[in-house]
């Protein structure tokens, strides 16, 4: 939100609502991505953990999705292309990375 301000033309105006709400999509993104991180970095085995993973990887899930509804409601082609190019990217990424550390 501070580059959305800083980059404003007219600096006497405020964050416009669209700006707020990219932000706010950006970082369910980022805190999804996060509960995944989290889950996959367990490096210890454990039975009682199962089902702890599992409700945060659809914790992790349901933040995603909630971040496409909104993106959506933006009604922003270009926006929600880029920030879904993005996106799939990044966890291209983390997927190449997990398999690389898998094989050390």
């Amino acid at each position: 939100m501070l580059v959305s301000k800083a980059s404003n033309s007219c600096p006497t105006q405020d964050v416009l609502p669209s700006q707020r709400s990219l932000a706010e999509i950006t970082e369910l993104i980022h805190t999804a991505h996060l509960i995944h991180t989290g889950v996959i970095n367990i490096d210890t085995p454990d039975v009682n953990l199962e089902t702890g993973n599992k409700m945060a990887i659809l914790c992790g899930d349901f933040l995603l999705a909630h971040a496409c509804v909104a993106l959506a409601a933006l009604q922003n082609v270009k926006v929600y292309s880029q920030l879904g190019w993005s996106t799939n990217y990044f966890i291209y990424l983390l997927i190449v990375s997990v398999l690389n550390n898998s094989r050390l």
